[in-house]
């Protein structure tokens, strides 16, 4: 309580760390991430991921039509990097190169890929249509 949360936003795509308040206020349901919510101190899990990633939901817009469905989910590698806390995300977020930015969820087959240059754009035009104000917070 009385602890600003952290998240990211990019491209309409919300992320935050999985904590017990995550975890219960959103009543993520997703087997990889209850699992590893449940597992995190007793099997040490946490050597893999200090911090795990959730992308928690999805903004609508044309940038991110194809993303149904995703929300809850852990978050693995961002253009092959490991996501093991809120500030590996950002920073691959940050350091793209290339035309497309591909984030892999946790037990998802396949994907999510975003053209780079119309992310960035449409990241400004869904802060503003949302009211985000500040895309993002993490603790320093």
């Amino acid at each position: 309580y009385e602890k600003r949360p952290e998240y990211v936003v990019f491209a309409g795509l919300v992320f935050q760390p999985l904590d017990r308040n995550l975890l219960s206020t959103l009543n993520l349901t997703d087997d990889n991430v209850r699992y590893f919510f449940n597992y995190f101190g007793p099997r040490e899990l946490s050597k893999e991921r200090s911090q795990p990633v959730i992308l928690t939901q999805v903004l609508p817009d044309a940038i991110n039509t194809h993303f149904d469905g995703v929300g809850g989910k852990m978050v693995d590698t961002i253009n092959g990097q490991k996501i093991t806390r809120m500030s590996d995300l950002a920073s691959a977020l940050e350091k793209v190169e290339g035309e497309f930015i591909k984030i892999t969820l946790v037990g998802e087959g396949r994907p999510l890929v975003l053209d780079r240059a119309r992310a960035a754009a449409a990241s400004t035009r869904i802060n503003t249509q949302y009211g985000v104000s500040e895309p993002s917070f993490l603790e320093p």
